[in-house]
């Protein structure tokens, strides 16, 4: 299996920036804190801009009648803000009906006997229904976002699980910080090094063994990590480099080599250009788009378009 993860990396940032092995200031822990800003403050946002629905997820609500104070924006939502907002239906087949985006001025001429068409609007950190007596009970809300990227760590501080008997998990190495209570979740080590798994509890460990409260979609070759955390960058391996070239930039503009950072400086420009024709679009070919079958919120209510 290869070895994706950002140890691995780390060896070539220090060779790509020619880090001074006497150098406290980048150990392995202080570069992969580098490449997280990185991660988080440059490659990320530029694989948002492709809307390719890269890192997209999504979180289900129960909805409760007359709920004025709203549904929370999940924490790990980039921005804080969410793609799309709907009411999924699963009395029969799944569907899910997109609500439009209400503004306050609507809102405030609901009292005013204007007609405001059933949606949600945003306040503060919270989606609003409105309506807010308007909806279906068995309906469930579901807010699609763009999730957070975990932290990156090295794996000496995560375990690989090796078998799995019950809810047993045996790691390849336990850490020592690791304590009964603590959350952990799993990714998974190929491309595209999904989390499969979240907040789950440790409740027993006894030397290689872990027992969690839940194992459901833990898989052997998973990494197990602190919950939050990956040893593994959760971007396409096209992108790695890209990464690596990145933290390189912030390691030598932090030397002073002006030099050095100004010849990475055009690669890493001219890398840029050939990871975006890589990763977007995410279909290669000719391809043709589905035409809606009905008007979104129109055909939740009855009305169709009419031919």
């Amino acid at each position: 299996m290869i070895d994706y993860t950002v140890d691995q990396l780390v060896t070539d940032i220090k060779t790509t920036a020619s880090v001074p092995a006497a150098q406290p200031r980048f150990t392995t822990d202080g570069i992969i804190k580098i490449m997280t800003r990185v991660l988080q403050s440059k490659i990320i946002p530029m694989m948002m801009t492709t809307r390719e629905e890269y890192f997209v997820d999504y979180e289900d609500y129960t909805i409760v009648q007359g709920n004025t104070t709203g549904y929370a924006i999940p924490t790990n939502a980039v921005g804080m803000k969410v793609r799309s907002v709907g009411l999924l239906n699963q009395s029969g087949a799944l569907n899910l009906t997109n609500l439009p985006r209400l503004s306050l001025e609507q809102i405030s001429g609901y009292y005013y006997g204007q007609y405001v068409p059933f949606g949600f609007y945003v306040q503060n950190n919270n989606i609003i229904l409105w309506p807010p007596n308007q909806t279906t009970p068995s309906d469930t809300l579901r807010m699609y976002y763009l999730r957070r990227v975990n932290v990156l760590t090295s794996s000496v501080y995560c375990g690989q699980v090796e078998s799995i008997a019950g809810n047993i998990l045996t790691l390849s190495d336990v850490p020592l910080s690791w304590v009964v209570g603590d959350t952990i979740n799993a990714i998974d080590a190929e491309p595209g090094f999904n989390t499969v798994a979240r907040e789950r509890e440790i409740t027993l460990i006894s030397g290689n063994d872990v027992t969690l409260d839940d194992v459901t979609d833990i898989a052997v070759t998973n990494w197990i990590a602190l919950d939050g955390y990956s040893p593994i960058a959760q971007v396409p391996v096209e992108v790695h480099q890209l990464l690596v070239q990145a933290a390189s930039l912030e390691i030598l503009k932090s030397l002073g080599d002006t030099e050095g950072y100004q010849k990475l400086a055009v690669e890493y420009k001219m890398l840029v250009s050939y990871v975006m024709d890589v990763i977007t679009p995410r279909v290669d070919g000719s391809v043709k788009k589905a035409i809606p079958a009905g008007n979104g919120i129109a055909s939740w209510c009855g009305f169709g378009w009419r031919s």
